[in-house]
């Protein structure tokens, strides 16, 4: 039945022009959004949580923004199945190549850290910008047809993706070829986990595993700010966290790589996923680092 699907139906749309994907974006903007209304209560309790300066009014036509970057990611990711390389390559752009590749130069592993904003996906468009080799986790999906095809649609413009069994294990190997570890940092930890933190206004409970993954590996620590230019174009800007994170004190990594996440959000708040339900854990009862 997978198959069926993917060759009947999702293939074939991934071979119509951009423009006509659009056009199908903004039609499935209103059975997504009004007739369906996808998650909706999530992404505006989410919305009113994190911007409580902002009226009805402004929440809803952020909403409404947000929708449309939505469908726009689900035209955008079912064209990555058919997309060649050399046109995947314009379509994400490396900003200022020379902050990552300074540390190539130097023989160094970095982390590469961002959240689900824009088109995160479309980062694995930019492997062949990079002196690094990059290397991404990939969870498994249940369907093992869409799990092959997701994989290879992913790996195709150079990307290695790694099982989070094996990845540990590839970032303390010796090896000769400077790598580029890609963290995410903006999921909601595990129940009783993580660093307990402000994000978007919220008492929040963040992912540290980029702050201890840098920490025991001494790994230069760059977040990665990726904007949306224009429909279907992207471009990706790094800044540097920390070159020397064992002289950084306890937690200031995470903060730092999360406060880089909120202020991008802030920019345009309407191209992150709001659909996550990223705060479903609530934090215990210990002291809230502000610093």
């Amino acid at each position: 039945m997978s198959a069926i699907l993917y060759y009947v139906l999702i293939f074939p749309l991934s071979l119509l022009p951009y423009r006509v994907l659009y056009w199908i974006s903004d039609l499935m903007f209103i059975l997504v959004y009004r007739v369906i209304g996808y998650r909706k209560k999530v992404v505006r309790q989410n919305m009113i949580s994190s911007f409580p300066q902002k009226n009805d009014s402004e929440i809803t036509d952020l909403e409404k923004g947000f929708y449309h970057h939505f469908c726009d990611l689900i035209v955008e990711t079912i064209k990555t199945f058919s997309l060649d390389q050399k046109k995947a390559s314009t379509r994400m752009t490396v900003v200022n190549p020379e902050l990552p590749d300074a540390f190539h130069a130097q023989g160094r592993d970095i982390i590469i850290c961002g959240g689900h904003y824009a088109n995160w996906e479309a980062f694995t468009y930019t492997a062949k910008q990079h002196k690094h080799g990059l290397y991404a986790l990939f969870t498994p999906l249940t369907n093992q047809f869409f799990n092959v095809k997701m994989k290879e649609s992913r790996s195709k413009c150079g990307m290695k993706l790694i099982s989070k069994e094996k990845y540990k294990e590839l970032i303390s190997e010796k090896h000769s070829d400077p790598r580029a570890y890609i963290y995410s940092i903006d999921q909601s930890p595990r129940k009783g986990s993580g660093y307990r933190m402000t994000f978007l206004n919220q008492d929040s409970m963040v992912l540290f595993g980029t702050e201890k993954t840098a920490v025991e590996n001494n790994l230069p620590v760059v977040f990665g700010a990726i904007r949306k230019v224009k429909r279907g174009f992207f471009e990706i800007e790094y800044e540097l966290i920390t070159d020397d994170p064992k002289s950084c004190s306890y937690g200031e990594i995470t903060r730092k790589i999360t406060r880089s996440l909120e202020s991008l959000i802030d920019e345009n708040p309407q191209f992150w996923l709001w659909t996550h339900k990223r705060w479903k854990h609530k934090p215990a009862n210990t002291i809230r680092d502000e610093s």
